[in-house]
């Protein structure tokens, strides 16, 4: 059956076959400008998405590939998302979805993965990602490190998507806002909570 709809701010138009009595489905499809900010307010940007797959429920997969055009999460700071990954569902209330690509931001790209269960409308995930510039997630200064981050993503009270998590960052030097040096050969690691961030750790020399 041909549909189209619309989907968080976002067009969207598939060719779907689906039989619940034989459990086998047929599917094909294209989500367009899909709205980032609706999943997660602290994100402004638009993502593409492209699916197929045909077989039987919660057995074989659809393919999906995504990407978005620029993403923000600081007003100076930009990256856009690429990649491709699998959807298990019984087109019900059951969806699992595994995903790997890469952030572009400037010149570098991160490969990152994620992991997503959503049962009765109710999210629980996996992430991690290898962020190959530390000027990423750090809105100021000139910074040369890396940082690898693992976390989960989960149903806040408010039924908003939440995200929190751990990361390790190590590099040649860390620069901060109204501090007159930088931190060289320095190592660290922080919690997250969303864009809320408790450093727990840094180790490194005073720089110029």
């Amino acid at each position: 059956k041909d549909l189209k709809a619309q989907y968080r701010g976002g067009s969207c138009s598939a060719d779907v076959a689906i039989d619940y009595k034989q459990e086998q489905f047929d599917v094909s499809g294209r989500m367009l400008g899909v709205d980032l900010n609706r999943m997660n307010s602290e994100f402004k940007g638009t993502a593409d998405i492209d699916i197929s797959g045909r077989g039987r429920f919660e057995q074989d997969p659809i393919a999906l590939t995504f990407r978005t055009g620029d993403v923000n999460f600081y007003e100076d700071q930009s990256f856009r998302v690429k990649g491709e990954g699998k959807i298990i569902t019984n087109f019900s209330d059951h969806y699992y979805l595994d995903t790997w690509g890469d952030i572009i931001h400037k010149d570098s790209s991160s490969p990152v993965s994620l992991r997503l269960n959503q049962v009765n409308g109710r999210y629980d995930g996996r992430f991690h990602g290898n962020i190959t510039d530390i000027n990423f997630l750090i809105p100021w200064g000139n910074n040369q490190g890396e940082i690898t981050v693992d976390g989960r993503i989960f149903n806040r009270s408010d039924q908003e998507m939440g995200v929190e998590g751990y990361a390790v960052f190590k590099g040649k030097y860390l620069s901060f806002p109204n501090f007159p040096h930088t931190i060289d050969n320095f190592q660290g690691d922080l919690l997250f909570n969303d864009l809320h961030f408790i450093l727990r750790s840094l180790q490194g020399t005073l720089g110029d």
